[in-house]
């Protein structure tokens, strides 16, 4: 334990792996294919070896027009756990609009 009041410890953290599906993936050049897949296995499987809460989040991975799995290297870690589907915004909304919509919804 250091003097650091910030300090980041398994107790503190979250791991968030937002939208690592293929095609999201398929868009990135500045790093080789397969390191990009080790790269993620690697950081999926320590958190989960040291019990790291993760959030799994993707974007239509049940619906929408950008429907799309989970990368393997993720998939394969957290066999059991549904990634939270993103839902983003049509045109014309705004994050007030969808406040107002959600509220509506759970009144």
């Amino acid at each position: 334990m250091t003097d650091n009041p910030n300090e980041v410890t398994v107790d503190n953290s979250v791991l968030i792996l937002i939208d690592h599906q293929p095609w999201v993936a398929f868009g990135v050049h500045s790093i080789d294919p397969s390191l990009l897949s080790n790269n993620l296995e690697g950081l999926a499987s320590s958190a989960k070896a040291l019990d790291v809460p993760v959030i799994l989040t993707t974007v239509g991975a049940e619906a929408g027009r950008l429907k799309d799995p989970l990368m393997r290297a993720v998939a394969d870690v957290f066999p059991d756990k549904t990634p939270t589907t993103a839902r983003p915004r049509t045109p014309g909304q705004t994050s007030a609009k969808l406040s107002k919509q959600r509220a509506a919804r759970h009144c």
